[in-house]
C-alpha cells in the first residue's frame, strides 16, 4: 500500500480549500492509498478520522518579503522542517501532497532532502513573489482548480501544472424538487425573482467589489434580478458601503 503524506495548513474552520482536502483524503482512501494528514488546526479532524491513516499536528511559519507584512520566523521554520523531516521518517511516504503554497514551502526542501516526490495543489492566484518564497516553481508537479489560476501562475511566475476542478457531491448539492419559499419570503423576494448567490470569505481575493459593480450595471436593465452574498470577512463593512452607494 502506497502512503502519501498530506500536509495542509488553515485557520480553525472549514472553507473551501478545507472541503476539497477532506474530499482528497476520502478520496484517497477509496484508492487503496494510506493517507497521513498532517495539520496545524483540529477543526477537520471530524470529517477525515474516518478516512486518514493517522493525523500529525504541525505549524506552517511563512517566510514572506512583503514591505510591512515581511516576516521572517527563521527558528520556528527550522524547528518545523525537523518536525516534518522526523514525520517523513516514520511514515515513509511514496509522495508528499501540499494542499496550497504555504505547505509547499516546507515540503519541498524536505521532499528534496528524503528523495520524495512533492505535489503541490495551488488553490488561488498569488503575488509573483509568493510562488517562489512558497517554492511552487520547483515542486515536482503542480496541479490548480481552473484554468484561470493556472493561466495567472504561468503568467505571473511561469508555473505551469494540470487542471483538475474541484469535485461536487451530486448527492448533497442538487436541486430541489420543491423549493422552499420561506427565505424568499424573508428577503422580499417574489417567486418570479432571478436571484444571483455567491458563497464565500468577503476578502479581497476573491473580488467581491467587481462583482458588486458588475451587477449593479445589470440590475437597472433586468429589475427581477437580486444579488445575495452570504460569507463573512474584512471586506464585510467597505461593501455594504458599497451597496448603499450602488443603490
Amino acid at each position: 500500500m502506497k502512503t502519501v503524506l498530506m500536509l495542509h495548513y488553515g485557520d480553525n474552520g472549514i472553507r473551501g480549500s478545507e472541503v476539497c482536502f477532506i474530499e482528497s483524503v476520502k478520496a484517497l482512501r477509496d484508492a487503496g492509498f494510506r493517507t497521513i494528514v498532517v495539520r496545524n488546526q483540529p477543526a477537520m479532524d471530524k470529517f477525515i478520522q474516518a478516512n486518514a491513516f493517522a493525523i500529525e499536528t504541525l505549524q506552517y511559519p511563512e517566510l514572506m518579503l512583503d514591505g510591512i507584512q515581511s516576516q521572517l520566523p527563521i527558528l520556528r521554520y527550522v524547528e518545523s522542517l525537523f518536525g516534518l523531516r522526523k514525520m517523513i521518517s516514520r511514515w515513509q511516504p511514496d509522495i508528499i501532497y501540499a494542499n496550497s503554497g504555504l505547505p509547499c514551502q516546507l515540503a519541498v526542501p524536505m521532499g528534496r532532502a528524503a528523495k520524495v516526490p512533492v505535489l503541490c495543489h495551488f488553490h488561488h492566484p498569488a503575488i509573483k513573489r509568493a510562488y517562489y518564497l512558497w517554492l511552487v516553481k520547483f515542486a515536482d508537479a503542480v496541479f490548480f482548480p481552473s484554468q484561470y489560476t493556472r493561466d495567472h501562475s504561468m503568467h505571473k511566475a511561469g508555473v505551469d501544472g494540470r487542471v483538475v476542478h474541484n469535485g461536487v457531491d451530486t448527492q448533497v448539492f442538487k436541486p430541489l424538487a420543491v423549493r422552499d419559499s420561506a427565505l424568499r419570503s424573508r428577503l422580499g423576494l417574489s417567486a418570479d425573482s432571478i436571484v444571483v448567490g455567491q458563497v464565500g470569505a468577503l476578502v479581497p481575493h476573491k473580488r467581491p467589489q467587481l462583482l458588486l459593480k458588475t451587477f449593479a450595471s445589470i440590475a437597472s436593465e433586468v429589475p427581477q434580478l437580486h444579488l445575495c452574498l452570504v460569507g463573512k470577512g474584512p471586506l464585510e463593512n467597505e461593501l455594504r458601503e458599497q451597496v448603499a452607494a450602488l443603490g
